[in-house]
């Protein structure tokens, strides 16, 4: 059994969509640009991971929750269109077998060397300065349950505090493969996932509202609302046509701005005005949140080369953004290490934290993620599904991977078809 998931083409009377989820072509649009991964995306990761680093140092932990919510909208975003693009050029089969493949390749590396660093700050430290062992600690984030280490035991990962949005994440794409799969053979797929996320919000206020457990922010299936959310904007993309309307309200710039102002400026609010900011949150506040972040990156795909789109796509952003993985997974340790085993000043603690993450980032990145993921990417034959401009499809009836029809008159010969471009690494995917 390979894995693969056949899916029938998508029933949707007049939106054009074929089964591997591929849009229609709207008046004003021509084709996707596939195989492209967007700067301004990679500048959203970039700002949003600074913002988090700032967030461990000055102790504003609770706004690091809010604002992960933003990295998971990108991220279902990115994975679920890189999913509809998949199924796209197999004939509208999904499968998880290669998902997951993608996603060791993707996260396992480096994962790999932030737990081998981190065991070595142990041992020069005296032990994990949580509430349990650091094999243990280790274990449970190998295992990507941290989160519920943290959940039985807060605080216990020491080191590894950091890693229950990983574990949130990954258990999320565990089942994700197949619900998408699912969701193919329905019509108005957007639909259902709003509703999925309504359950999933109604389900965390009446738990909240009764009391029933603890840390509510740290239970998986109560995080999926964001990343579904995401998966939701990957539908809306790549089918313009039947949400050219929708698509159009996100080209208003007065309106990305104001719900990028309440993204910022509520969860800032949040954190002042109350005692429990996450408590708040876990009403659907976070969820409202994720909901404005998620519209101002649409707006930034349907505004290409506008102000925004130029700001995110600036050079230290992307920069930033394409290696914001390795940024989050290294500084945390680095950092637990420099605040409970010396008593260092916050300029020196600063720089030690610098001088370390920034170089072992830039070496991990360059010298392992990027050829793993090459070579993965090239074995899976797997490309962006990250329009240039969301208003820009094929037509339904099209193949992906198909030429362009050519007349031929007399004592023509037909041109052959364009090369097939080698498949780029998407490394914009999944975590920070």
């Amino acid at each position: 059994m390979d894995g693969a998931t056949s899916t029938p083409a998508t029933r949707d009377a007049g939106a054009g969509d074929p089964a591997a989820g591929t849009a229609a072509s709207p008046s004003t649009g021509a084709a996707i640009s596939r195989g492209h991964r967007r700067a301004e995306l990679d500048g959203v990761r970039g700002l949003s991971v600074g913002i988090v680093i700032v967030t461990h140092a000055t102790g504003l932990i609770w706004a690091t929750g809010i604002l992960i919510d933003a990295f998971f909208v990108l991220s279902g975003f990115l994975l679920t269109g890189i999913a509809l693009e998949d199924s796209a050029r197999r004939g509208g089969r999904l499968s998880p077998a290669r998902f997951y493949g993608l996603r060791v390749a993707r996260l396992g590396p480096a994962l790999a060397i932030m737990l081998v660093m981190t065991a070595l700050l142990s041992a020069l430290g005296g032990g994990n300065p949580g509430g349990v062992s650091t094999t243990e600690a280790i274990t449970w984030t190998a295992l990507l349950l941290a989160n519920w280490l943290e959940v039985l035991e807060p605080g216990g990962l020491g080191f590894l505090d950091h890693m229950w949005f990983l574990a949130i994440e990954e258990q999320f794409y565990l089942v994700w493969p197949f619900l998408l799969g699912a969701l193919l053979t329905l019509r108005k797929q957007v639909r259902w996932i709003l509703l999925l996320i309504a359950t999933v919000m109604v389900v965390r206020v009446v738990l909240v509202v009764t009391g029933t457990g603890e840390r509510h922010e740290l239970w998986s299936v109560l995080r999926f609302d964001t990343l579904l959310l995401g998966g939701a904007m990957a539908f809306v993309v790549t089918r313009p046509k039947r949400y050219a309307g929708f698509l159009r309200l996100c080209e208003k710039t007065w309106l990305a701005l104001v719900l990028i102002v309440v993204f910022f400026g509520g969860a800032a609010l949040l954190g002042t005005l109350t005692s429990d900011p996450l408590r708040w949150a876990s009403f659907g506040l976070s969820s409202a949140f994720a909901a404005c972040a998620g519209f101002g990156m649409l707006h930034l795909l349907v505004r290409p080369g506008g102000p925004a789109s130029r700001f995110f796509a600036s050079r230290p952003l992307v920069l930033l953004g394409r290696t914001s993985y390795g940024l989050y997974l290294f500084h945390y340790p680095l950092f637990v290490y420099a605040t409970r085993f010396h008593d260092w000043s916050r300029p020196v603690t600063a720089l030690f934290v610098a001088g370390t993450t920034v170089p072992l980032v830039l070496v991990v990145y360059y010298g392992v993620e990027l050829p793993v993921m090459r070579r993965a990417v090239r074995s899976a034959g797997v490309r962006s599904a990250v329009p240039a401009h969301p208003s820009r499809a094929p037509e339904a009836s099209t193949p992906v991977d198909a030429p362009p029809r050519q007349r031929r008159g007399p004592g023509r010969r037909p041109r052959p078809p364009a090369p097939v471009e080698e498949p780029r690494p998407v490394l914009s995917e999944g975590a920070p």
